[in-house]
């Protein structure tokens, strides 16, 4: 009885018991940060695979839908799946492990240089009232820019929404900097004469890796993730992933989570 309670013992606790375990992480189709593939690919897939790799974990990945993808880690559909702290159902927050950020998003507005003087700037929003900004679907950011006095045009894909406000059918556009950057180069070389990009982000918001609390080893799972991630912020791997991501343009290195996990950069 005592060798089976020892083994039981080192099987939940030892990294080594831990390196065969498969999980399931649910992505969503947002290029270039996920794409659904086949296979996936994207930043966000690279960087848990290193990370992963790091904690010798076995990453599967599955296409959801972001309005669900948490809902299905809560009821042990998935293990993983991305989170935003005030924009993720947070209804069901205590039914996640939540535990350090993986990366920093930076909500950007790009604007039609043809419609607004050389150095634009804002100071709030409202600065804006008035003015066209495209959107896209789902992204609950629609009253937020209706309460500020701007004419909210929908749209369902990046692609479209871009080439609207290169068209000058927008006045303005909201996406994270990086997947508007790919958006702007995939309309070709010349869209970036068309296109500007504020340097002000509307928002910096942290991006974290919710394992379900269904799972009894969630604690372990969620320090081997942190322990990954450290090792890779060391090692230069992260910022090479991020170099890739933003194709060796300069970026605001704040995105890096070094002082999360008080690593000197």
């Amino acid at each position: 009885m005592y060798i089976l309670s020892l083994l039981l013992v080192i099987s939940i606790h030892s990294p080594i018991a831990l390196a065969n375990i498969n999980l399931t992480m649910g992505i969503v189709h947002y290029p270039p940060r996920s794409d659904q593939g086949p296979p996936p690919h994207g930043f966000t897939i690279d960087l848990v695979n290193e990370i992963f790799k790091q904690s010798k974990f076995s990453p599967k990945y599955t296409v959801v839908n972001w309005a669900r993808s948490q809902v299905s880690v809560a009821n042990g559909s998935i293990d993983l799946a991305l989170y935003m702290k005030g924009v993720s159902a947070s209804k069901i927050s205590d039914q996640l492990d939540i535990g350090k950020p993986i990366f920093r998003s930076r909500l950007c507005v790009f604007y039609n240089k043809s419609k607004f003087p050389e150095n634009i700037t804002f100071n709030r929003m409202s600065d804006f009232s008035g003015k066209y900004m495209g959107n896209l679907n789902g992204s609950g950011l629609e009253a937020f820019f209706k309460n500020n006095g701007l004419k909210v045009v929908n749209t369902s894909t990046l692609s479209s929404l871009f080439k609207m406000l290169s068209l000058g059918r927008l006045d303005l556009a909201n996406a994270d900097d990086v997947s508007g950057i790919h958006a702007i180069f995939s309309l070709g070389n010349d869209a970036s004469t068309r296109i500007g990009m504020l340097d002000k982000p509307i928002s910096v918001t942290d991006i974290f890796l919710a394992i379900g609390k269904h799972r009894a080893d969630h604690q372990i799972i969620r320090k081997q993730i942190e322990q990954g991630m450290a090792k890779i912020l060391k090692n230069g791997a992260y910022k090479r992933l991020l170099d890739r991501l933003y194709m060796g343009l300069k970026y605001d290195e704040s995105i890096i989570p070094y002082d999360s996990y008080q690593i000197e950069k």
